[in-house]
C-alpha cells in the first residue's frame, strides 16, 4: 500500500490492531518449542487461547501423541465461509545462538527468538483476528474455521 491513501475501511481495520497484543502473542509462541512431530504443547496453548475467546475447538490427534488445532467461529448463517490456515511446527535449531532462543527479545523494533521467522506476525495476527471477530459474531453471516496443522504439508 506504499504510496496510496488508506480507505476508511482499511484505517478502521488498522486502528483495531493492538501491536502490544501481537508482540505478546508472538513472544508466548516463541517460548513453546514446537519442532516437527513435537507440536502438541503449542496446539494445546492455541486451543486454550482461542477457547478463552469463545471459539469452538477441536484438537485432532493426527498421530499418537501429535495434535493439531482446528477452531471455528460460527456466524449467524447464510454467508460464505473463510478459512485461516497455517502450520505450527518450527525448523530445527541452528547453531550459533548467543541467547536462549526460546526467550524472545526485542531490538531495533524487531522481535527475535527461535521460530519467529516461521511465526512472524502471521500466526499471532490470525489468532488475534479470530479472537477480535468474536464480538462481531452476531453481525457476521459467515463462519471462520481456523486450522493450525502440525506441519507444512499436513493439509
Amino acid at each position: 500500500m506504499a504510496g496510496s491513501a488508506l480507505s476508511d475501511t482499511q484505517r478502521k481495520v488498522l486502528d483495531r490492531i493492538d501491536d502490544e497484543e501481537i508482540v505478546r502473542l508472538a513472544s508466548d509462541l516463541v517460548r513453546i518449542p514446537s519442532f516437527t512431530t513435537e507440536e502438541t504443547p503449542c496446539a494445546e496453548w492455541i486451543a486454550n487461547y482461542l477457547g478463552d475467546q469463545g471459539l469452538l475447538l477441536e484438537l485432532q490427534e493426527i498421530e499418537p501423541g501429535r495434535k493439531q488445532t482446528v477452531a471455528r467461529l460460527r456466524g449467524t448463517g447464510g454467508g460464505r465461509s473463510m478459512m485461516l490456515n497455517g502450520h505450527i511446527d518450527i525448523d530445527p535449531l541452528a547453531s550459533g545462538w548467543t541467547r536462549d532462543p526460546f526467550e524472545p527479545w526485542i531490538a531495533d523494533g524487531k522481535i527475535f527468538g527461535h521460530g519467529i521467522s516461521t511465526i512472524g506476525a502471521d500466526r499471532p495476527s490470525r489468532l488475534r483476528s479470530c479472537s477480535q471477530s468474536g464480538g462481531a459474531r452476531r453481525r457476521c453471516a459467515c463462519s471462520r474455521p481456523h486450522a493450525l496443522p502440525c506441519g507444512d504439508a499436513s493439509l
